[in-house]
């Protein structure tokens, strides 16, 4: 008998232990959660004078230092009043926008003295790969909030958006309806909030990129902001090529096609070189290098990892002659071709001039055209937005007719 109770009580010591460890792994996300109550009025591309009507959208935000909310730069975009809600509470919190980087995707929004009184506690970011990521929901029940967490496997891969590559984790999606600020968590530490979902697929801006962003200074003229290159490359893997740059059939690297005019690279590297290292890591015949932390990744990584006005090193073969060549990088601004990809808060420019209407040509404009506007939209304003950056970096905007007012 003595010896079937003490069997429980190891039985029964071993199921507390077990409880504790796995609740002890569990994200604590009340701790760091809130729910983000955002109304919005955006412009009216059509009738650039007029805004469409206002409407109310729901994020997530997560608390990241004692005096910053994290959420995407999408979730604030048209903004006119932010709310915050924390976990388990029914009120709400009015809380300010602090910066924004539109190119990257993240805004951080600040917390003000009586979303304090929550006992809110900041999550730091992963610094490893994650193992076991969890994506963190939130339900709304009786107007509180409570927490459904998710598991998924996440892998490593590249997003391009108007010409600029910037690292992205891409979860399998156990179910839909997410990509609205959700934050990704393995062993308590922030991997990354979601940015949007497509089909099956959650693509989730990572931890490196929102460290870059929280690092920098949020003040205007002290913001460095993220860096480019300014180059076209294109891989090297035919034998005929490879040959007539005096490589074997083993060389790796990627050959310049275009140097963007106006860009750093400017006078310092030229069409037909060959990159074959970047900070010393060498590329392989696609451009992927071997991170350190992140495993596989595109060279473009390296350069998510610098600011504005920091230099990097290249090692280059250009005319048979290795050579090498320090690059200083200028901040990225996806807006300096003719067309306007980013249509920030109070950007949209237009002129009426006889009743004629003239407006700049943007992506905001295309976005008329449905959520399947890159299939649906004019096939010659698709084409200039594919030519974009043929120009140089020179700003001169690409200008249309939009339409014709009747006389009154």
């Amino acid at each position: 008998m003595k010896l079937r109770a003490i069997s429980s009580i190891v039985l029964l010591s071993c199921l507390v232990i077990f409880l504790i460890n796995h609740c002890a792994s569990a994200p604590k996300s009340e701790k760091y959660l809130v729910k983000l109550y955002i109304s919005k009025q955006a412009f009216d591309y059509e009738s650039p004078w007029l805004n469409l009507n206002s409407e109310m959208e729901n994020y997530y935000g997560t608390v990241v230092s004692k005096n910053v909310i994290l959420t995407t730069a999408e979730a604030v975009k048209d903004h006119t009043l932010i709310e915050a809600q924390p976990f388990g509470a029914l009120e709400k919190f009015q809380v300010d926008v602090l910066w924004v980087d539109y190119e990257a995707n993240l805004a951080a929004l600040s917390v003000p003295d009586k979303l304090k009184k929550h006992k809110l506690r900041p999550i730091s970011l992963i610094l490893d790969k994650p193992e076991n990521p969890q994506l963190v929901k939130a339900k709304d029940t009786q107007g509180t909030m409570k927490t459904d967490v998710t598991f998924s496997k996440a892998e490593v891969r590249q997003a391009d958006i108007s010409h600029y590559t910037y690292t992205q984790l891409i979860f399998n999606a156990v179910q839909k309806g997410s990509g609205f600020g959700e934050p990704i968590v393995d062993q308590n530490k922030l991997v990354g909030i979601t940015s949007k979902q497509k089909d099956a697929l959650i693509y989730v801006i990572p931890s490196m990129i929102i460290r870059h962003f929280l690092n920098d200074d949020f003040e205007k003229g002290k913001y460095k902001g993220f860096a480019k290159l300014g180059l076209f490359t294109s891989p090297l893997v035919d034998p005929v090529e490879l040959e007539s740059y005096g490589l074997d059939k083993d060389a790796t690297g990627l050959l310049v096609r275009r140097v963007i005019s106006g860009s750093s690279a400017t006078n310092l590297i030229e069409v037909n070189d060959i990159i074959t290292h970047i900070e010393g890591y060498r590329l392989d015949k696609q451009g992927f290098i071997q991170h350190p932390v992140w495993g596989y990744l595109h060279f473009s990584s390296l350069i998510n990892e610098k600011y504005s006005g920091e230099k990097i090193e290249l090692d280059i073969i250009r005319n048979k002659k290795s050579m090498e060549v320090i690059l200083p990088l200028s901040p990225f601004d996806s807006n300096q071709g003719i067309f306007h990809i980013i249509n920030s808060p109070g950007e949209q420019d237009y002129r009426i001039v006889g009743g004629l209407v003239f407006q700049e040509m943007s992506v905001g404009f295309l976005r008329i055209w449905g959520k399947r506007w890159e299939d649906s939209a004019p096939a010659h304003f698709l084409f200039l937005l594919m030519k974009n950056l043929d120009f140089g970096y020179t700003r001169q905007r690409q200008v249309f007719l939009n339409k014709v007012l009747a006389d009154s």
